[in-house]
């Protein structure tokens, strides 16, 4: 009875350890990936689709784009702006035209 024990212990261990490991490294993957992609063009259309735990799909020329930053810049952006994030980077450019002046505003949105 007591290696039972042990060994229901050591497998309830050994589960808990697998799943802060596994959740950690498919944070760090899910980083990576936003840290490597690049996209640029004017937003189309915002949509939150249900299944996607809320996160906000925006349509950038003709291309639709999952948003998991969405939280953090998702009351910032409007149909017309236009955005900007390079490889290598975490940051997200928004320019939005300026109804007064007609010129391109320039929010950054760093460490996103």
């Amino acid at each position: 009875m007591k290696t039972f024990k042990k060994y229901y212990y050591l497998f309830i261990l050994l589960s808990v350890v697998f799943f802060i490991i596994y959740h950690v490294y498919s944070s760090y993957r899910d980083k990576q990936k936003f840290i490597n992609s690049s996209y640029n063009g004017i937003i189309m259309e915002i949509k939150f689709i249900e299944g996607q735990h809320g996160d906000m799909n925006i349509k950038i020329n003709n291309t639709w784009r999952l948003c998991s930053w969405e939280n953090k810049i998702g009351n910032y952006i409007k149909i017309g702006d236009s955005i900007v994030k390079s490889p290598e980077n975490t940051d997200i450019y928004i320019y939005r035209k300026d109804t007064i002046n007609d010129k391109w505003v320039l929010k950054v949105f760093k460490n996103i």
